[in-house]
């Protein structure tokens, strides 16, 4: 039978990977819906003491939700919930607290200016006589445990001034011995960790399972991460449950079968916009040579044309973001290699240098640094671009600035219930993020790096904003867009790199998209280098 033809397999969930392990947790007939559109239907699940169960599956498949109902801090449409032999229909996160159901959640916000010691115990403080909290065993407790784990650090110091490896680290010791998890559930906690702290979570995490008979639940993308750690895997797509196996009874190449499902034509290039390159007069005006920088990627080369949407792809943590940010001119020191902007070279000193030379970059953080909160959706329009709108005296010219904006509310079809002069702050993530790709449309550049351009975006504006970039932005400019959504970039792109591990390792052509190979691609299997001849280097077919 041809594993890829099968959308459901039927198995029996429930059955334990050892005799001895008993059900902490199981999901039984759970589903959820948003406006009639089911993001999960029927999931079955047990999660055993003494296991670490990993849940994978393609952005979309339905992790988050899971995890969110497990957590309680969403509801299911249907099903039940039984915690330890108790059955809930509706879990909040103050029973899942009770129960010791514990979220190390994929983005964390840290009040740097606490200590460590106080970012441990932060809502469990160790109390003295009258209720007190005592600070000295606060200290004495977070020394012990950092020395359990092996973080050679002082409690006192700022949680805000450790690296983001050891800030996560942190947060998973918070929730086994401050908040006693019996059932932890890690949601992509790997991402943000090196080789060293990616060793010493899972040697943590084995410890606690085997020793302690906890149960973890492991959320992640990599597959040779869910194959190293976990002791069953449970497959979603689509939001329902492919299938759950033991570790043992499975390889990778299996496991990418399972998640990418699906015909061959679901899975093959499909043009759904009427973006076209094949005609244009090549141009190229963004160059890239053997480009390295400090560990985040190394020996970097492509090149995008006027008129072509590049796209680059890979897990998080793997440097696509990274390379981004970097030409972008967002992060500090120099590195190595050459780039070129129409065959001049140029060093990404800041975000203002870059945009004078005439690219521009949209950052993935957009409620951090690309928003300005507080200010109308017309300051956010025009950002640091009034220069372009004031008259020889200095004055602006607001008429310019109001015929500007409302050109790019109907071109981008920006919502804005209250006008152009409301606050930002108003505006659905959809309507923000077109402002802002509005904002970099109104600096007239040559090269547009666009950093998960539709994330937080919903499936309605998602596609407006992705066919708009195909059909419009990319007639007079280059785009090179990343994400890690091969079908987003499936849709838009001419060409789509494959960056693992800091390396372009696979570049496919349009007529060799392939979605499977694609995301075989992103976890280093079967690498080869190219998809297809279309030029004379690396980025263009022939490496």
């Amino acid at each position: 039978m041809n594993k890829l033809a099968v959308d459901v397999i039927h198995v029996d969930n429930h059955a334990s990977f050892s005799a001895g392990n008993k059900t902490a947790y199981r999901v039984q007939g759970v589903g959820k819906s948003y406006s009639g559109t089911a993001v999960l239907s029927d999931i079955n699940l047990d999660f055993l003491t003494g296991e670490v169960h990993g849940i994978i599956g393609k952005n979309g498949a339905g992790k988050s939700t899971l995890v969110d109902i497990m957590h309680g801090s969403d509801t299911p449409s249907g099903g039940t919930l039984t915690i330890f032999g108790e059955t809930i229909t509706k879990l909040t996160p103050t029973q899942a607290h009770e129960k010791k159901i514990v979220l190390v959640p994929q983005k964390t916000n840290y009040a740097n200016d606490l200590t460590i010691a106080e970012s441990l115990y932060v809502g469990s403080y160790p109390k003295r006589f009258l209720g007190y909290v005592s600070d000295r065993k606060m200290m004495l407790l977070s020394k012990k445990l950092l020395q359990k784990v092996g973080l050679q650090l002082d409690p006192s110091s700022r949680i805000g001034d450790l690296s983001l490896e050891k800030r996560r680290l942190i947060e998973v010791i918070k929730a086994l011995w401050c908040f006693d998890a019996r059932v932890l559930i890690l949601d992509e906690t790997t991402a943000a960790l090196g080789i060293t702290f990616r060793k010493k979570l899972f040697e943590l995490i084995k410890k606690v399972v085997t020793e302690e008979k906890r149960t973890v639940i492991f959320i992640g993308h990599r597959l040779d991460e869910i194959m190293e750690i976990c002791d069953r895997i449970s497959v979603l797509r689509n939001g329902r449950l492919i299938k759950t196996a033991n570790t043992d009874d499975l390889d990778i190449e299996d496991l990418a079968e399972l998640i990418i499902g699906g015909s061959e034509n679901e899975k093959s290039a499909h043009q759904t916009y009427t973006h076209q390159s094949s005609g244009r007069s090549k141009q190229t005006c963004f160059q890239i040579s053997n480009l390295s920088y400090q560990d985040d990627f190394s020996n970097v080369s492509f090149e995008v044309e006027i008129g072509e949407v590049v796209g680059i792809v890979g897990m998080v943590g793997s440097g696509y973001s990274e390379l981004l940010r970097y030409l972008g001119g967002l992060l500090p020191g120099q590195g190595s290699g050459e780039i070129l902007l129409d065959d001049k070279k140029v060093i990404p000193h800041n975000p203002a240098f870059m945009k004078g030379h005439g690219l521009g970059y949209l950052t993935n953080k957009r409620e951090e640094e690309a928003l300005f909160h507080g200010l109308s959706i017309t300051d956010n329009l025009i950002g640091s671009n009034f220069k372009k709108y004031t008259n020889r005296l200095g004055l602006i010219q607001y008429g310019r600035v109001y015929q500007t904006v409302n050109s790019i509310q109907q071109i981008l079809d920006i919502k804005m219930p209250w006008g152009s002069g409301s606050v930002i702050d108003g505006l659905s993530g959809g309507n923000k993020q077109k402002v802002l790709v509005g904002r970099l449309l109104d600096y007239d550049l040559r090269v547009l790096l666009l950093d998960e351009v539709a994330e937080g975006v919903d499936i309605g504006a998602r596609r407006k904003l992705l066919k708009f970039i195909s059909e419009e932005v990319s007639k007079e400019t280059a785009v090179l867009m990343a994400s890690n959504v091969v079908m987003d970039l499936m849709d838009v792109c001419d060409r789509i790199l494959v960056i693992y591990q800091g390396r372009i390792v696979e570049t496919f052509n349009r007529s060799y998209f392939n979605e499977s190979e694609i995301y075989s691609a992103l976890q280093g299997i079967g690498v080869n280098g190219d998809r297809g001849n279309c030029g004379d280097n690396a980025a263009r077919g022939n490496s």
